[in-house]
């Protein structure tokens, strides 16, 4: 019977994948079934990274609640149901840990897929890859299409850097979270170039937006702010031409007006709130912390002054932090040598700003600065980071490798694939 369920899964598992190549990747297959493959290998290495590093780790956690929930389907489903509905926990199955928290949706998502695929973490894990493999697959494409010479940064950023490959694969939060920025930010991309939106990715905007807001609301907040910003001076300007000056000004000042009106929608959002937030945050983290893997700031304090003078070592810290001679495990080891070629790409950047600038630049970096330092602050244990982070990086990498001449010898390498 196991046996039969794992064919089944399989088959079906590749038969969406190869109907999603035929209609999205004709003409680079060789590319698309290596990154298909490197995606599923990512989450099953995160399951068993989190079996011998981290025991007590979310995956295995958010797994076995979802498990006893599909149990629970197994033997009530109108209790199942009520459940998946309500959060009204009247079963006697087992006790629900993330019954009361907005973990638990994600943890629906997953006995729903345990359903499917039999209890099977592995098998679950790999339907998660799946869709986050088409959310970026689709946005790689986009990019491809609208900005031809984009695509070896988007390879990189999107398809191969290690760390948002592990981190946004297998049974994670920021699996779905992350593939509803790349879906989201595929459709901007498609509506600042006039390109025609379907119904039925209207649909998964809306979706995609429900999805974003659930797993990672403060993602979500902070780039809903850069992308109706985007739209709608994207939109205004189409067809006329602004000094680049004014144009990046109208775009902060109405990336400006939308946090102001996020801060209605989520009470951590709140101005009177926000700050004390970051500080409680930041201290419980601190207190469970080792003192060589977190980030220390400045006598930090929920002051608006405090934050300012402590925001710069949190963009850096949270962008490039820990550095090789920081690692002090094996996990932080690969995690600073990534890091420190990223190092590298963002001082090429630098170097070559006028040539690798875009009309994009601006905004992916405000958005992906201002996350950066949010979650640097109020997460400072350089581990916890290193996941989180997945939400701005692949847009700062992009930003780091468009038009880098250091990616000259990579896009040699990969274009057998690209063509």
């Amino acid at each position: 019977m196991k046996l039969a369920l794992l064919v089944i899964n399989l088959t079906a598992i590749i038969g969406l994948a190869a109907g999603f190549q035929r209609a999205f990747a004709a003409s680079s297959q060789k590319l698309y079934w290596c990154v298909f493959f490197i995606k599923w290998l990512a989450a099953v290495t995160l399951g068993l990274v989190y079996i011998y590093y981290y025991p007590s780790g979310d995956t295995w956690t958010y797994f076995e609640e979802a498990k006893e929930l599909s149990m629970l389907a197994k033997s009530d489903f109108s209790q199942y149901w009520q459940l998946l509905l309500t959060n009204n926990d009247t079963s006697t199955v087992g006790h629900f840990l993330y019954v009361h928290d907005r973990s638990f949706l994600f943890v629906k998502f997953v006995s729903f897929l345990n359903l499917v695929s039999g209890d099977s973490y592995w098998i679950t894990a790999s339907y998660l890859a799946l869709v986050s493999f088409f959310s970026l697959w689709f946005l790689f494409g986009q990019l491809k299409r609208f900005i031809p010479d984009s695509t070896p940064a988007a390879a990189l950023a999107i398809l191969f850097f290690p760390s948002i490959l592990f981190w946004s694969s297998g049974i994670l939060k920021e699996t779905l979270a992350v593939a509803a920025l790349y879906f989201l930010t595929a459709i901007l991309i498609k509506l600042l170039n006039a390109a025609k939106v379907s119904v039925a990715q209207w649909v998964l905007v809306l979706l995609s937006l429900w999805i974003g807001w659930s797993m990672k609301y403060y993602w979500l907040g902070i780039y809903g702010c850069a992308w109706f910003s985007s739209l709608i001076i994207g939109m205004l300007t189409r067809e006329r031409k602004i000094p680049k000056g004014k144009l990046l000004l109208s775009w902060f000042s109405l990336f400006l007006v939308f946090v102001l009106v996020a801060s209605f929608f989520h009470p951590n959002f709140r101005i009177e709130r926000i700050l004390t937030v970051i500080a409680s945050n930041h201290d419980q983290f601190v207190s469970q912390s080792p003192h060589e893997d977190f980030i220390h700031f400045y006598n930090l304090q929920p002051t608006w002054s405090s934050m300012a003078i402590n925001s710069p070592w949190a963009f850096f810290s949270g962008t490039f932090r820990p550095l090789p001679f920081e690692a002090t495990s094996l996990p932080s080891l690969v995690s600073s040598l990534e890091n420190l070629f990223s190092c590298v790409l963002a001082f090429s950047f630098l170097l070559y700003g006028r040539k690798t600038i875009s009309s994009f630049t601006f905004p992916v970096v405000i958005f992906a600065a201002t996350l950066c330092v949010f979650l640097a602050l109020s997460t400072p244990n350089f581990g916890t980071l290193s996941r989180y982070r997945v939400g701005f990086l692949p847009f700062l990498i992009f930003v780091f490798s468009y038009r880098n001449p250091l990616l000259y010898y990579l896009t040699k390498r990969i274009s057998f694939f690209v063509k």
